[in-house]
């Protein structure tokens, strides 16, 4: 979905100055121009500066974390309640040199995750990542990235059950490169992304076992150009192509697409307090296959935060657009409809709490399938010192699907505490 997100409403919410738009790293577009240098300094901001360890050339801050969680599961369709744990290793390391006067920055990242499931359906799950930015000159900065997850299950039955995230056993790669022109009243930001995924599965249909082994592969474009009109006001279009081949077994869902999808809005800032963006647009996707139509519709995005004091925060998300990436549980793609809105209190330097919520709906018309998702989130950060800190998020999650392919309607309660070491 072409959407920028001002905030993230996955995580601890921070309203800096920074956005992800696409896996880039790109200031509002009300802001001023900045340099190379800025937008780095700006991607490398944490929750706390800490001075970088100094490496001759080099600069370097690392952080390591380390989280332990409980959920608990209803199905709808079953009478038994099901309660798992996991836990989650993770580490990222930051480092900063100068290469012919131009500063190179670089994050790496890993994590493994391990779920444990009552039923009989535990995994684990790694992933890798790494990005890089570089300022060429005052005007140019150029990004790319790398990132690979993988998830192995061990079963001793094929019982399928439906936590938020099914269990599904995949690989996936994704790659991007990007680059941000912005000389001062036209800014441009254009990004390419290659994703691959090889979804390796076994689904009990109640009936039978199927057993499926789809390979899809993902070409995404993105451009977007920003007017900076006057201060506090920008003008500003977006588009995205995004061609994906799928090879499955079964050669009906074999459903190749090409999508388009357009935004033309206004981004604006009118004062300190408050910040957002709204677009509207359409979008069109096409099918190889003579088994789909063509579908057609309205897209849209809207951001606003409102800050009307220094500790105290709120912001609404809404779109409807293209999904970014397949489902886990499939090889189809959905039209996304999503709203979510955040809360963050500053309760003093050391203590911050958050409410987020969030609806969201899935449309698979390929499948004939239909998803709709809510969750329900409450959780805190404290700040022990300089390096230490524990995040608490407590969620609560709800699925209506008219589908047992893709899912099936289950209530969920999610209990997660991570620590984090800043070194």
């Amino acid at each position: 979905m072409l959407v920028l997100s001002l905030v993230s409403l996955g995580s601890v919410v921070a309203t800096g100055a920074a956005a992800q738009y696409n896996g880039m790293v790109v200031p509002p577009a009300t802001t001023p121009p900045v340099d190379g240098r800025a937008l780095i300094d700006i991607a490398g901001t944490r929750k706390k500066d800490k001075t970088p360890i100094e490496l001759g050339p080099f600069a370097i801050q690392s952080e390591a974390n380390a989280g332990f969680g409980f959920e608990d599961n209803i199905r709808a369709a079953e009478t038994d309640e099901l309660e798992d744990y996991y836990g989650e290793l993770g580490a990222e390391v930051i480092s900063r040199a100068t290469a012919g006067g131009n500063e190179i920055t670089t994050f790496a990242s890993g994590s493994v995750r391990k779920y444990d499931s009552e039923s009989d359906q535990d995994f684990e799950e790694w992933a890798v990542g790494g990005r890089t930015l570089s300022n060429v000159g005052d005007v140019v900065n150029l990004q790319a990235g790398l990132d690979m997850r993988q998830r192995v299950i061990s079963r001793e039955n094929s019982r399928v059950v439906s936590p938020p995230e099914r269990p599904v056993q995949f690989r996936q790669t994704t790659a991007f490169a990007g680059i941000v022109h912005d000389p001062g009243t036209f800014r441009t930001v254009g990004s390419v992304t290659f994703r691959k995924t090889d979804i390796e599965d076994v689904v009990d249909l109640e009936t039978s076992t199927i057993e499926r082994f789809e390979d899809s592969e993902e070409y995404v474009v993105d451009l977007r150009v920003d007017y900076r009109r006057t201060e506090g006001l920008s003008l500003f279009t977006a588009g995205e192509v995004k061609v994906r081949t799928i090879d499955a077994l079964d050669p009906s869902t074999d459903f190749d697409s090409t999508a388009i999808e357009l935004l033309a809005g206004v981004a604006f800032e009118p004062n300190s307090f408050v910040r957002g963006e709204v677009s509207v647009g359409f979008l069109s996707r096409e099918f190889e296959s003579d088994a789909f139509d063509e579908q057609t519709g309205g897209a849209f995005a809207a951001e606003v935060i409102y800050q009307p004091l220094r500790r105290l925060s709120f912001a609404l998300e809404a779109g409807r657009g293209l999904q970014d990436s397949i489902n886990a549980a499939t090889a189809a793609s959905a039209i996304e409809t999503s709203v979510s809105g955040s809360t963050v209190y500053d309760v003093n330097s050391n203590l911050q709490v958050f409410l987020e919520s969030r609806w969201r709906q899935e449309d698979f018309d390929e499948v004939d399938v239909n998803i709709e998702r809510g969750q329900l989130s409450v959780g805190s950060r404290i700040d022990i010192n300089r390096s230490l800190d524990v995040q608490t998020r407590v969620s609560a999650f709800s699925q209506d699907t008219d589908s047992e392919v893709l899912g099936r309607d289950f209530d969920a309660a999610r209990a997660f505490t991570t620590l984090s070491y800043k070194f």
